[in-house]
């Protein structure tokens, strides 16, 4: 567990000591870290590639979920928040900065493309580790190009887009590669035009999904066959309860923490969902979000 001298020296971000979890995960649970660390240069990444066998890296904590104690964690959404350009009809962005920010300069640059997306929190770098998407767009039918450092080479490579088979909420590539860049591709097109899109995609957004408390968005990945929300309703457990967990009465995809909830709430009744569903229509409800 410890850290040598030669690293401390090295090392031009923060390191954090004995780190409650409950502060990087949107859905507010979790353990301790006895080690965290904010990198913040590509140099960092290295030292910790070089430094440590094994260490957790998460983006702004949009989608996950940390079961308990972790040894050691890296938040790198703050290491690639402070670049985005605009060229002709595309978008530069480093992987920390949000999507929404995106979706927003793109709006004012009247690039078209990503009206869709604009209400789906994170980072570009986690949209991309999830092929993120909303309302049949997704994040990788607008990539043109990706840069990654991968933690176990050390190297910074571009990705060949053509090589890459991205799924339903899953990226497609290697674990170990870290996006650091993305550019994407937009169309021009009328300002008032995309505002419209963006505005009504917003308010049925705000119409289906709960919006206030803790929680991650959508639990489950929709299966084939139904969306997820619709098996867990029709089961029932709309408003269910497990200690401070319970299922939105507006949306049965979500998990919502009043505040209380601990880790183990949320997981048990991720359980009793999956149990429930599976009886019901025999269908494995698969995890949207990441565990920890």
């Amino acid at each position: 567990m410890g850290i040598s001298e030669r690293f401390k020296r090295a090392f031009k971000g923060k390191i954090k000591e004995r780190v409650n979890l409950k502060n990087y995960s949107y859905m507010h649970t979790g353990g301790y870290a006895e080690q965290l660390f904010l990198p913040a240069t590509i140099e960092d990444l290295k030292l910790l590639h070089e430094e440590f066998n094994s260490v957790d890296i998460i983006g702004n904590g949009s989608n996950v979920l940390f079961k308990g104690n972790i040894d050691r964690i890296a938040v790198i959404s703050d290491i690639f928040n402070s670049t985005i350009s605009v060229v002709e009809d595309t978008i530069t962005a480093s992987a920390g900065i949000s999507l929404p920010h995106v979706a927003r300069v793109a709006y004012e640059n009247a690039l078209s493309g990503m009206e869709e997306l604009i209400g789906i929190p994170g980072t570009i770098g986690g949209a991309i580790r999830m092929n993120a998407g909303a309302y049949g767009k997704t994040i990788f039918g607008l990539l043109k190009n990706i840069t990654v450092f991968n933690m176990k080479s050390g190297e910074i490579t571009n990705l060949n887009m053509s090589e890459l088979k991205p799924t339903y909420r899953d990226g497609g590539f290697d674990e170990d590669n870290i996006v650091i860049e993305a550019e994407l591709k937009l169309t021009r097109e009328d300002r008032n035009y995309m505002l419209n899109r963006m505005i009504n995609f917003s308010i049925n957004r705000r119409m289906r999904q709960p919006m206030g408390g803790y929680s991650l968005g959508s639990i489950f990945k929709n299966p084939k066959q139904y969306p997820a929300g619709w098996l867990i309703e029709t089961c029932g457990l709309k408003g269910k309860r497990i200690g401070g967990a319970f299922v939105s009465q507006k949306h049965a995809n979500f998990i919502i923490n009043d505040g209380t909830a601990t880790s183990k709430d949320i997981l048990d009744l991720i359980d009793l969902i999956r149990t429930r569903v599976a009886e019901k229509f025999n269908v494995e409800l698969e995890l949207e979000i990441v565990l920890l």
